[in-house]
């Protein structure tokens, strides 16, 4: 970038002072990237893939403008900014066997130091940084800018629904609308069988989010629970929290209007709201710093958000309508907003200008694309852009956003089937951990370019199967051996938008 471009970046407030400080003194351009979005949405075989790619970098197989060169000697930690180092190796070798890697239970950093040279000979050094937050977490991120009480009200109104009828919430509300709370644990009770209940109609975010990834000892069984019997016998124990390591256990839970307002609760909000604070600051305010980054370390300035559009298709309209709810309110806290008083302009001019480092792109990305045909594709933007378009509509004038559907590993194949378009590939199979025998075959449903318009139409399509999309092996990743890059759709679009200056 010129000099001149920069300075202008600098006036927009796009780029704050303390970044192009922290990159004269660092010697590299840091880009940091927050790789968010729903569970099994794919962001482990995302950076997977582009790690791989990265470090095998070839143009013709992976065009990104610039040759890149990864050099294998940068410090390699076994924590970075407070994070675990990103499992790649493990998770290749999956690939590499035709499996999917594990689920993530944990925050982790993909952190590659890379030499790009551009096109007019020109050459830098670039740190791509890649935060991993596991799916669940994205439904505590309403938490970040609330106090304890702005919490319960934001999750009285969530939880209740978008017409106030939710059954699972009204039998909780029921069990803890008291005149006084006699037992802490009556309260945390009602808030697992809700949980339960919640997980029984598919509810992709329970909070807090620990009580699902198990950060108490209990991962194996969380993992394993396939009923809603197993899942609330397995949360049993588990605290609706976290527990120090002096063993101290933090539990919280969400109460309604009613009970702020009441004297003889006072307790027990002070309680849940010391350990809402605790919890904070243990789970997700690490996060929060990484994406602010420091004076020589500018934060996150680009946002890519990954949905599986197709999952939640066959899920149904409450897991559709979290996904909605959840993703607007992280991408409203996480990015620069359209500011409607000219104080608040003024204001988020200033920050950007001396020190606040700023989203500047957002990715909105439907996954696994691979999974339906090509003429199929554009139809998983369409639907993720009426998923979160509101939310994008909403960013601030310089904030570049799109929504576009990839693959990170393109495990199917386009093939004709009795004269139709269709796929090929290895099925998942009930009780198959792996690939084995020969291809199989299929013709997926078609992608409707707009989601089912009321629960009843989302109900009668799911009876009737219309949305089939089956499950498959990796199997075309490393068709050649695990040195060689997996094919893929759309990837190298997002690389080249995080190495862009």
């Amino acid at each position: 970038m010129s000099f001149m471009s920069e300075m202008k970046e600098l006036w927009k407030g796009r780029r704050a002072i303390g970044d192009r400080v922290g990159n004269w003194w660092n010697g590299y351009r840091t880009v940091r990237v927050a790789v968010i979005g729903g569970k099994a949405s794919g962001k482990t075989v995302f950076l997977t893939a582009l790690a791989n790619h990265l470090q095998n970098h070839d143009g013709s197989v992976f065009p990104l403008g610039v040759d890149v060169i990864w050099d294998p000697n940068e410090n390699q930690q076994e924590e970075l900014h407070g994070f675990r180092r990103f499992p790649y190796s493990v998770a290749h070798d999956k690939l590499g066997q035709g499996e999917w890697p594990d689920k993530t239970f944990s925050e982790s950093i993909l952190a590659m130091r890379l030499k790009l040279t551009h096109p007019d000979g020109r050459q830098e050094y670039v740190q791509l940084e890649l935060l991993d937050i596991p799916g669940e977490r994205i439904a505590d991120f309403v938490m970040l800018d609330r106090s304890y009480e702005e919490w319960c009200r934001w999750m009285q109104k969530s939880l209740a629904g978008p017409d106030g009828k939710n059954a699972a919430y009204r039998d909780y509300l029921k069990k803890v609308e008291v005149d006084r709370p006699d037992d802490e644990s009556v309260l945390l009770d009602a808030y697992r069988d809700y949980l339960k209940k919640e997980f029984e109609s598919f509810s992709p975010f329970l909070t807090p989010s620990t009580i699902k990834l198990g950060l108490g000892g209990k991962k194996e069984d969380l993992h394993g629970s396939k009923t809603p019997e197993g899942f609330r016998e397995a949360i049993s124990s588990v605290p609706i929290g976290f527990t120090d390591e002096d063993g101290t256990v933090n539990q919280f839970v969400p109460l309604p209007e009613s009970c702020l307002g009441k004297e003889a609760w006072r307790d027990m909000i002070t309680r849940f709201g010391i350990a809402y604070d605790r919890y904070k600051a243990k789970v997700l305010l690490p996060t929060k710093d990484w994406l602010e980054g420091d004076w020589r370390t500018p934060g996150a300035t680009k946002l890519f958000y990954l949905v599986d559009t197709l999952h939640l298709l066959q899920e149904g309209e409450k897991a559709w309508c979290a996904q909605k709810e959840c993703g607007e309110a992280i991408i409203g806290m996480l990015c620069p907003r359209k500011p409607y008083v000219a104080w608040r302009r003024g204001w988020e001019w200033l920050k950007g200008v001396l020190w606040k480092t700023r989203i500047d792109t957002v990715y909105v990305v439907a996954t696994k694309s691979d999974r339906v045909c090509s003429d199929q594709r554009n139809n998983l933007a369409n639907l993720a852009k009426a998923l979160l378009g509101r939310a994008l509509d909403n960013l601030a004038d310089g904030v570049t956003s799109d929504v576009l559907s990839c693959a990170a590993v393109c495990a199917t194949q386009e093939k004709l089937v009795d004269g139709e378009r269709g796929l090929q590939g290895w099925l998942v199979e009930e009780g198959a951990e792996r690939q084995c025998g020969s291809h199989t075959s299929w013709i997926p449903s078609t992608v409707p370019p707009v989601p089912p318009r009321s629960a009843e139409e989302w109900k009668n399509r799911q009876i009737s199967g219309e949305f089939n999309y089956p499950e498959v092996f990796p199997g075309f990743a490393f068709s050649t051996g695990q040195s060689q890059p997996p094919q893929y759709l759309g990837l190298n679009t997002l690389v080249k938008e995080m190495l862009a200056e």
